[in-house]
Parts: C-alpha cells; sequence; structure tokens
C-alpha cells in the first residue's frame, strides 16, 4: 500500500538550528516518541528501534536511514526501510527543505510510504490517519526541541 503525505511548518528559529536539530539522533528520538533507539552508523546513516501499537497490533521495527542529496543547511533526501516481523514491512522517502521566513524557518516536507504485510492490509484510511497524528506528534516535539 502506497502512502504520499505532504506539508509545512514554521518555525520560530533560525535555519542552521533547525538543520543541527534534523540531524541529532536524540532530538530525533526525543520529537517521534515510538524510537526505543536510534544510533548514528556512518557519515549519513542510523539504525533505529521504534515500539508502537496500531489498531491491534503491537510492533517492533527495525530498520535503517540514510541521508541522500544532502545540501547542507538547504535539504536532504531521507530514506528509510524498516521490517516488522509478523506485522509487515515498510519503505520510502521524505523530501525536507528548508527556508528562511521573517523570525524563522520553513521546513517543507513531501513523504512516500509503501507498507506491506499486515500494515498494509489495515487499509488506507486508519494508516493515513496514524501517519498523520505521528507528523503532528513530531512536529509539536521538534518545535519544542528547537527552542530549547
Amino acid at each position: 500500500m502506497a502512502m504520499t503525505m505532504t506539508g509545512e511548518v514554521a518555525l520560530p528559529v533560525d535555519r542552521p538550528t533547525v538543520w543541527a536539530k534534523l540531524n541529532d539522533p536524540v532530538t530525533l528520538k526525543n520529537c517521534v516518541g515510538l524510537i526505543e533507539s536510534m544510533e548514528q552508523t556512518g557519515d549519513d546513516s542510523f539504525a533505529f528501534l521504534v515500539r508502537a501499537k496500531i489498531g491491534p497490533l503491537a510492533i517492533a521495527f527495525r530498520g535503517r536511514i540514510v541521508l541522500t542529496d544532502v545540501v547542507p543547511l538547504l535539504s536532504y533526501r531521507i530514506n528509510a526501510q524498516g521490517e516488522g516481523g509478523f506485522a509487515g514491512h515498510a519503505g520510502g522517502h521524505a523530501d525536507v527543505v528548508l527556508t528562511d521566513l521573517p523570525g524563522g524557518t520553513l521546513l517543507a516536507y513531501a513523504v512516500e510510504l509503501d507498507l506491506g504485510g499486515r500494515l498494509a492490509r489495515m487499509g488506507a484510511r486508519v494508516m493515513d490517519g496514524v501517519a498523520q497524528r505521528a507528523a503532528d506528534r513530531f512536529f509539536a516535539g521538534f518545535t519544542r526541541e528547537c527552542l530549547r
């Protein structure tokens, strides 16, 4: 099942601060709330373990993130792959672009995600809601982290 999501978030901090926070595993772990562990495995790569409850499924996803097309302080692509055993798998990418705003930074994102297994069988309506709540939770947490 393929999913797409786009959006923009205005952050009340400068672009270098946003960029630094986007590339800090501790900040990202704090923002997502579902990440049990996240460690940097290379200059532009990370390994993660996510635990979540989606509908009736309690899942643990292990995966990898690789950053590509990196233009420091401006943009990159986040490529992610995860495996959740019986729950299924997920993979995709997110393009992130930062632009200056008066008094802050605009973070624009476009996500393409492909789900397989039981997650895909739950249906687009359920997964779209889960994805939107996760994005809302992430950006609320990310805004708090940027202001620290």
